[in-house]
């Protein structure tokens, strides 16, 4: 029998339990790639030569790849990515037609906010029959809740009336209880979770959603902004609103741009050129607080633009002006997010690297891309869906990217050797993975000699101040990571964790019974 003949309720509920042995008390690893692959085949063998669509094709490719990643590093950045990929190529097979990478992403979720309702409506024949078996309060009245009530009745009177009917429902309802306790003793409600949560992604992605308003969106909108024409009875009225609409955006691009030169002036004086870590008082509050209002101030500055050209100010006959002026600002605000990307940097120089530090580099590097549209859109009269199109294909593209690095391990071997001001971090050694633990266990003498001179940031739960009591928390992390590895099956497996575990098995074994201490 070919896919696409099977019942999709069927097939979603067969998919459902394939899920749940993947999953079941295992980690993420290869479990995920297999049955991401799996559902792409019966969702590509289902459809109508799907895979002959360059989005499609392009999607497929993006899978593989941080597929890949996810056997190879199994980072969080990688399973992340792995699973943006399948749904971006969900939504390609489903309706190869969409040329924005944020309206397959809306069909998708649309999609899937209606799985459960599709997964029963799949096992209706037709429409009607899911019409008539909707909710009818008086009818269920009549035809089950009073037959019930009448049986309850009638059951009371012969069982106060009869002995041997007494006893025989007492010994039933023995029975009953002891068959309930043996079920829920044995039944696992996590496992229930586990196989409800499939059914409901399996049918989000094998079920397709009638009335998806998504590809309508998508064939609907435009990539340049169109004239709007009025008649002639109100083109005297939009006419003067345009005017006042020039003269409100040319005053404030104009005050904009000259309050953003003086900001651009200081931070590239105290920033770029004369910076010093005794002038800046609070570290802390002159990156994080700096960083966040800076950040919030482009977003701002994005938006304003994007109001004042939505429309017709695009075609006034003054509007090379303040066209101008906009990418005068955007300009500016370029060089604004390389003054953030500046404080970030020093701050990475003083305490290390953290995950929210690169995290804040990847934005400024998204954020800066998105500068360079709104030029772009400026200038060639681009809508609001053409740049959200090129700036969400841009950010998949990113994280894409991120996946193929595997990120504990560098930036625990960066920060051990890097020999910032505030000393190397030891409580971030255990905030990362395991992978890291071989790059830890190699400098162990080196992070010796950090908390031997006082430079080690010390700020984990235990408050350890000595290499001692370091080696014992490494050690119990040790311990139940290689506890957790033995109990998952090959379908946890990927290479960062096999390799982890190898070299942690043979440097420093593991103990019989876990730590209590944790």
């Amino acid at each position: 029998m070919k896919a696409h003949h099977i019942h999709p309720g069927l097939l979603t509920i067969a998919s459902a339990v394939v899920y749940t042995f993947f999953f079941w008390n295992e980690s993420m690893g290869i479990n995920l790639v297999l049955f991401s692959a799996a559902l792409v085949s019966l969702m590509l063998f289902r459809s109508d030569n799907a895979y002959r669509h360059k989005s499609v094709q392009l999607s497929s490719a993006a899978l593989l790849f941080t597929g890949a990643m996810v056997v190879l590093w199994n980072s969080t950045t990688a399973v992340v990515a792995h699973i943006a990929s399948f749904y971006v190529l969900t939504g390609t097979i489903y309706a190869p037609q969409l040329r924005s990478l944020q309206n397959v992403l809306a069909l998708v979720l649309i999609n899937q906010a209606k799985a459960p309702s599709n997964l029963v409506r799949s096992f209706a024949r037709t429409e009607s029959q899911v019409a008539k078996r909707s909710f009818r309060p008086w009818y269920w009245m009549r035809v089950v809740i009073l037959p019930l009530v009448l049986l309850l009745i009638f059951f009371i009177i012969y069982f106060n009336a009869n002995t041997k009917f007494e006893l025989l429902t007492n010994n039933f309802f023995d029975h009953l209880f002891q068959s309930l306790e043996w079920f829920f003793s044995a039944f696992s409600f996590p496992m229930l979770g586990l196989f409800i949560t499939g059914l409901i992604l399996c049918a989000g992605v094998l079920i397709v959603a009638k009335n998806n308003k998504a590809s309508e969106w998508d064939a609907n909108a435009k990539i340049e902004i169109g004239r709007e024409r009025t008649t002639n009875k109100k083109k005297r009225i939009s006419l003067i609103a345009l005017k006042t609409e020039y003269r409100m955006a040319l005053i404030l691009l104009v005050m904009m741009n000259l309050l953003l030169i003086v900001v651009n002036y200081t931070d590239i004086r105290y920033v770029w050129v004369e910076f010093e870590w005794e002038g800046v008082g609070s570290l802390s509050k002159f990156v994080h607080e700096g960083t966040y209002l800076l950040i919030l101030s482009i977003l701002l500055s994005k938006a304003i633009v994007l109001y004042y050209f939505r429309r017709n100010l695009n075609f006034y006959q003054n509007s090379r002006t303040i066209q101008i002026l906009a990418i005068a600002w955007m300009c500016q605000n370029v060089v604004l997010a390389m003054s953030v990307a500046m404080r970030n940097w020093y701050y990475v120089q003083y305490n290390a690297l953290a995950y929210k530090r690169i995290g804040v580099f990847i934005f400024l590097i998204l954020v800066m891309f998105g500068l360079i549209t709104m030029m772009i859109k400026i200038r060639r009269r681009h809508t609001g869906y053409q740049l959200l199109r090129l700036n969400a294909l841009a950010a998949f593209v990113m994280l894409i990217a991120m996946s193929a690095i595997n990120w504990d391990p560098w930036i625990i071997r960066y920060n051990l050797y890097a020999k910032h001001e505030a000393g190397f971090d030891a409580s971030f050694c255990f905030v990362v993975s395991e992978k890291s633990f071989p790059i830890i266990l190699e400098n162990m003498d080196r992070i010796a000699d950090e908390m031997a001179n006082g430079k080690g940031l010390m700020k984990y739960s235990r408050d350890c101040a000595d290499i001692d009591c370091f080696k014992d928390n490494l050690q119990y992390k040790v311990d139940k990571f290689i506890h957790v590895y033995e109990k998952e099956s090959i379908l946890s497996w990927n290479y960062a964790d096999y390799t982890t575990y190898r070299y942690l098995k043979a440097n420093l074994g593991g103990r019989e019974q876990l730590p209590t201490n944790e």
